[in-house]
C-alpha cells in the first residue's frame, strides 16, 4: 500500500512483499529504519506455486546492507 504510516506491502525489483505484522509495518514506514535506497535483503515466505502474480510472498524479516 501507499500509505506511508502502516504499509501493507513493499515493492523491490519489480516483486511485491506483503506486510503483515506490525513490527514489519513499522520498519518500513516513514518512523521505522528502512529508507528508500537502502540495499536491503529481504527474508520472507512464499505461498503459491511459481513465480507469477498468484503467488504471495510475505516479509518476515529484513537485513539493511552496509
Amino acid at each position: 500500500s501507499t500509505d506511508v504510516m502502516t504499509p501493507s506491502a513493499i515493492e523491490l525489483d519489480g516483486t511485491e512483499y506483503q506486510i503483515s505484522n506490525s513490527d514489519m509495518q513499522f520498519a518500513f514506514s516513514v518512523y521505522g529504519t528502512v529508507e528508500v535506497g537502502d540495499v536491503i535483503t529481504v527474508i520472507y515466505s512464499k505461498s503459491g506455486r511459481g513465480d507469477d502474480d498468484s503467488v504471495t510472498r510475505t516479509v518476515l524479516d529484513y537485513i539493511i546492507e552496509d
